[in-house]
C-alpha cells in the first residue's frame, strides 16, 4: 500500500513539475520599451490623416535577444592591425575609456564600442584643393573637382570586395542601391539588415563605406548585433496602431501630414540593447517633406511603459 502511495506521489510531483516548466516556457516576459531615449519625441500628438490601406500583416512577430559582443584588447588590436593596417603596438592603444576602446596614430583613427561590438574607423583623406577653380564656386564644389572619385558601380564593389575579404560582411547585409556623394569629396555605399525578412530602423544595423580620392577606402562604420530568437509576441494590428499613434501613444518628427505607407520594422539601437523587437512605421507627407512616426508594436500589456524604462536607464 505504502508503495503504491509512494509511486502515486512522484507521479504528481512529475505532472505538477511539467505543468509549471510548461507554463514558464510559454509565459512571456514584460519588455522594455524598444527605444531607450527620446528618438523622435518633439510631436507626441501628431494630426495625421490616412491616406493608404490597412496592410495585412501578422497578429505575432519574433522578439530576438542581443548577444554581448566579445570586445577584448586583443580583438580590437587584430581588428586595427590586420584590417586597417594600424601599428597595433601597446604604446600607441588608448585602453578601454568609458565605453570604447580607441587609437589615434597620425591620419588613423579606430573607436570599437565595448557594449555594441560596433567600430568606426577613419582615415584623413589627402585632398588636393585646385586654386585655379573659379573662386565663386563653392568650395565643396572645389573639392569634387580636385579628387579622382570612382562611378557608383566601381564604389559598391570596392565596398563589397572589402568586406568580404575582411570577413566583416554579415550574411543577412543588404547594399544600398543608391550611392551618396553627400559627403565633400567621396562617395559613400550603405547595407541594410533584414531581419526574418523585415526590414531594421535606427542606427544599430548597418554599415557605411567612405571611398574618396584614387578609390581610397577612407571611412568604415559597422554597428551589426549578433541575436537569437527569443519568443513570438502578440502585437496590434495596423488599425490600432494608426488608432494610438493620433492619440497620443507614438511619436513623430512634424506635427501633421498624410500617412502614405504603414509598414512594420524591427528597432535596432546603435547603444547597448537587450532586445530587438518590432515597431510601426509610418511614412508621412507633410507640408515640407517626407517624415516618419512610429510607435512600438507589441502589444502594451507585454511592454514597460517609456517613462519607467527612461528611469531603469538613469539607475
Amino acid at each position: 500500500m505504502r508503495n503504491k502511495r509512494t509511486i502515486i506521489y512522484l507521479l504528481l510531483t512529475v505532472l505538477v513539475c511539467s505543468i509549471m516548466f510548461l507554463y514558464r516556457q510559454h509565459k512571456l516576459e514584460i519588455l522594455p520599451h524598444p527605444w531607450d531615449f527620446e528618438f523622435f519625441g518633439h510631436y507626441p500628438n501628431p494630426s495625421l490623416v490616412l491616406d493608404c490601406d490597412f496592410p495585412d500583416l501578422p497578429d505575432k512577430m519574433m522578439v530576438y535577444l542581443v548577444d554581448a559582443p566579445e570586445v577584448t584588447e586583443e580583438s580590437v588590436l587584430r581588428l586595427a592591425h590586420d584590417v586597417f593596417d594600424i601599428p597595433a603596438a601597446k604604446e600607441h592603444f588608448r585602453g578601454s575609456h568609458h565605453m570604447s576602446y580607441s587609437f589615434h596614430i597620425n591620419d588613423d583613427y579606430l573607436s570599437v564600442n565595448t557594449k555594441t561590438g560596433g567600430f568606426t574607423w577613419e582615415k584623413k583623406p589627402q585632398v588636393r584643393i585646385d586654386r585655379s577653380v573659379d573662386p565663386r564656386i563653392s568650395s565643396r564644389k572645389k573639392e569634387e573637382k580636385s579628387v579622382n572619385l570612382p562611378d557608383d558601380e566601381t564604389c559598391k564593389k570596392l565596398a563589397k570586395d572589402f568586406l568580404s575579404t575582411n570577413g566583416l560582411i554579415p550574411k543577412d547585409a543588404r547594399m544600398h542601391k543608391k550611392v551618396s556623394s553627400r559627403s565633400p569629396g567621396k562617395k559613400t555605399v550603405g547595407f541594410y539588415r533584414t531581419i526574418n525578412g523585415f526590414h531594421t530602423t535606427g542606427n544599430g544595423a548597418g554599415i557605411r563605406i567612405e571611398i574618396g580620392d584614387n578609390s581610397e577606402i577612407v571611412h568604415v562604420k559597422k554597428n551589426w548585433q549578433k541575436l537569437h530568437q527569443l519568443k513570438q509576441y502578440p502585437i496590434k494590428s495596423p488599425r490600432q496602431a494608426f488608432d494610438e499613434m493620433v492619440n497620443g501613444k507614438g511619436s513623430s518628427d512634424r506635427p501633421k501630414g498624410k500617412v502614405k505607407e504603414i509598414s512594420l520594422k524591427y528597432y535596432c539601437s546603435p547603444m547597448k540593447q537587450k532586445y530587438v523587437q518590432p515597431v510601426y512605421m509610418f511614412k508621412c507627407e507633410g507640408p515640407e517633406r517626407v517624415f516618419f512616426g512610429q510607435i512600438p508594436a507589441i502589444q502594451d500589456e507585454y511592454l514597460i511603459s517609456h517613462e519607467k524604462s527612461l528611469q531603469l536607464l538613469i539607475d
